[in-house]
């Protein structure tokens, strides 16, 4: 059976109705000798969005080691608080004296910095902390004996994978870290 359009109908007729049931389609006209279409991706198109992804994971991982960085300088320089609070507590905690002898029997003179470098202080990961007390006589009143003392505790560090230069410093100074806390003290326990 053939329709008025041309389209020859194979299928066995079920009536008047089936005259029009076929309407052409471009892939028709294709499947007859014209030009036919592709489907999927060519090799080249897979390459570009390999290279493109390839780039974009390089930056998502360089960022993620910036992060990571950046928590472990961050965790280092709390943990050098801590270490230097607990410093500036046990020698709070000391009596003047006893203070005093615990630094080395140091006779600070008026506007003298004395240096006492105490042992260093072991943190998390193997991370050393350098630790150092700077006493400095504010004043001294030779006839009440009351004397006024500054006491900086200094610590520093230095990152992981540094190596060690002449001189106090680390490569250069580029990895050395510190920081410090000050506080006042008098031999008048009372105050």
């Amino acid at each position: 059976f053939q329709a008025e359009d041309g389209i020859r109908d194979r299928s066995p007729s079920r009536g008047l109705g089936d005259v029009y049931k076929r309407q052409p389609t471009g892939n028709q006209d294709r499947r007859r000798g014209g030009a036919r279409r592709q489907r999927g991706f060519t090799l080249l198109e897979l390459l570009i969005t390999l290279t493109i992804t390839t780039i974009g994971m390089l930056g998502v991982l360089s960022l993620h080691l910036s992060v990571g960085r950046g928590n472990d300088s961050a965790a280092r320089s709390a943990e050098s608080v801590t270490v230097a609070k607990d410093t500036m507590e046990w020698l709070r905690s000391l009596r003047y004296p006893d203070m005093l002898a615990a630094l080395g029997n140091i006779a600070p003179a008026l506007g003298t910095p004395v240096t006492v470098t105490l042992p260093t202080s072991a943190g998390r990961a193997g991370m050393t902390y350098r630790r150092q007390v700077v006493v400095t006589m504010l004043s001294s009143d030779v006839a009440t004996g009351s004397e006024l003392i500054r006491l900086r505790v200094e610590v520093s560090w230095t990152e992981d994978g540094a190596a060690r230069v002449a001189g106090d410093g680390f490569s250069g100074g580029r990895f050395d870290h510190a920081m410090a806390f000050e506080f006042l003290r008098t031999n008048r326990e009372a105050l």
